[in-house]
């Protein structure tokens, strides 16, 4: 099933927010459980997060190890830059 814009903005929104917020820790990864926990806040559901985080895995810009998600530089290249809420709540929880 093809997915509006509408239905893909919150989604790339979130994708920006976790390659920035683990690109800003790198090179130690984030752990799943804060990402998820910062993105549920924003609405994210566990299936959408968990389809994320594969995809992300699967055409290589993240690497995971264990239950933490690193960033796989090689293939991001420039780290994304967002200014908005979802990087904001994302990082803040990290650092928590």
């Amino acid at each position: 099933m093809k997915q509006t814009p509408d239905e893909l903005e919150p989604i790339l929104s979130y994708i920006t927010a976790i390659l920035s917020a683990i690109g800003a820790i790198a090179p130690h990864g984030a752990p799943a459980s804060a990402l998820y926990a910062s993105l549920s806040n924003l609405g994210c559901s566990m299936e959408i997060f968990v389809a994320m985080m594969n995809r992300l895995v699967l055409d290589g810009f993240l690497r995971k190890r264990g239950a933490t998600y690193l960033l796989a530089v090689e293939k991001c290249g420039k780290i994304p830059t967002v200014s908005d809420p979802e990087k904001i709540a994302v990082e803040k929880s990290l650092s928590e």
